[in-house]
C-alpha cells in the first residue's frame, strides 16, 4: 500500500515537473488465480499479477489519458514527458476539468466489506478441489451428458488514486467465483448447452454444491422444445437475463447518452414512464455488496437516492 502511494506521488512531482497545472493519477494492481477442471481432468491453471499506472493530464484547456506498466523513475520520468508533449497537440476541450472539490470525497471511511482476507490462505491445491468437486457432482451421473467444464477463479484489486487538487483515496476488493458449462446430447445433432455460476466478494459466496447440478438442469430443460402459436402471451424473464432489461434504461439515463442526444428517456425527468411497481436505488454504502464505494472513477462522493421511484424518474 505504502509503495503503490510513492509511486503516485513520484509520478505526480513528474507530471508537475512537465508543466501540466491539474492532474489525476492512479495505481491499479491486479491478482488473479485459477483452476480449469474439463471432463473430470485439470486442464490449466492461471496466475497473473499486473500494474497499470493511469495519468489523466488537464493542461491549458486540453485533456491527455494515458497508461503504462513501466513503473521505473527513469522510464516513468520519459513516458510522462512523452504524454505532456502529445497532450499539448490535442485539440482543447474547455469541458474537461478535475470536479470540483466540493462534491469529491473527503470524508471518513466505514468498512464496507470489500476484501476477504482469507484470498491469501487460498493455494493452487485448494483452487483445484473446488473444480474438481463441482465436476464430479455431475460428471458421469447423467448418461447424456457429453462434457462439462468447471473453474474455481478468484482475484485481488487494489487501487490508490490521486489528483492536484487534494483529493486521495484507495479501494481493496476480492472476488471468488465457482462456474460450470455443460453440453448434452439431444435429438440428432443437437448439443444443448447451458451453465451456471456462483460468485461474490467472500469465499462463502460462491457456493462449489449445487452449482452443476443447476448448469445441467438449465441444459436438460432445453430437450424437446416445441413451438407454439403466435399471438400475444405474458412472459416470464429468467432471472438471469434481467441485466438486459435494466441495462439499456440505466445507459438511457447516464450522462453520457444525455450529453450526446441519444437517450430515448431524454426527456422524461419528473415523469412516470415505468409502472408504479418499479423502483430503482442507487445505494452505494452498502457493506458486503460489489460495488459498494465512497467514489467513483473521478473521486466523486456518491449519495443514497432514488433513480426511479414508483415508475417516476427522479434523477438521472
Amino acid at each position: 500500500m505504502e509503495e503503490a502511494r510513492k509511486t503516485v506521488d513520484a509520478a505526480m512531482e513528474m507530471v508537475r515537473g512537465c508543466g501540466v497545472k491539474d492532474a489525476r493519477i492512479a495505481l491499479e494492481r491486479a491478482t488473479e488465480n485459477s483452476a480449469t477442471v474439463i471432463n473430470g481432468k485439470v486442464d490449466k491453471l492461471l496466475s497473473n499479477t499486473g500494474s497499470t499506472l493511469f495519468i489523466q493530464m488537464y493542461m491549458d484547456g486540453r485533456y491527455g489519458s494515458f497508461s503504462t506498466n513501466m513503473l521505473k523513475k527513469d522510464e516513468l520520468r520519459k513516458f510522462i514527458g512523452a504524454a505532456a508533449e502529445a497532450t499539448r497537440l490535442i485539440a482543447p476541450d474547455d469541458c474537461r476539468r478535475l470536479p470540483d472539490p466540493a462534491i469529491c470525497f473527503h470524508g471518513e471511511k466505514t468498512d464496507l466489506r470489500q476484501y476477504d482476507g482469507s484470498i491469501k490462505d487460498l493455494t493452487m491445491a485448494d483452487r483445484i478441489d473446488r473444480a474438481m468437486a463441482a465436476s464430479d457432482e455431475i460428471w458421469g451421473n447423467e448418461k447424456k451428458l457429453l462434457s462439462v467444464e468447471t473453474e474455481w477463479g478468484d482475484d485481488v484489486e487494489y487501487s490508490y488514486m490521486a489528483d492536484t487538487q487534494g483529493f486521495c483515496g484507495e479501494t481493496l476488493t476480492s472476488n471468488h467465483t465457482i462456474s460450470t458449462n455443460v453440453s448434452i446430447k439431444g435429438r440428432g445433432d443437437e448439443k444443448p448447452e447451458s451453465w451456471w455460476y456462483e460468485s461474490g466478494i467472500f469465499r462463502e459466496d460462491a457456493k462449489v454444491e449445487g452449482c452443476s447440478s443447476k448448469a445441467l438442469k438449465r441444459a436438460l430443460d432445453q430437450l424437446g422444445p416445441k413451438k407454439i402459436k403466435s399471438g400475444r402471451y405474458n412472459v416470464i424473464i429468467d432471472s438471469t437475463l434481467s441485466s438486459k432489461i435494466v441495462s439499456p434504461v440505466i445507459k438511457a439515463l447516464s450522462g453520457g447518452y444525455l450529453q450526446q442526444g441519444n437517450s430515448f428517456l431524454g426527456d422524461s425527468l419528473g415523469k412516470r414512464i415505468f409502472g408504479e411497481n418499479l423502483t430503482l436505488m442507487d445505494k452505494p454504502f452498502t457493506p458486503g455488496l460489489s460495488g459498494s464505494r465512497f467514489y467513483d472513477d473521478d473521486g466523486v462522493a456518491p449519495k443514497e437516492r432514488f433513480i426511479i421511484r414508483d415508475g417516476v424518474i427522479e434523477n438521472w
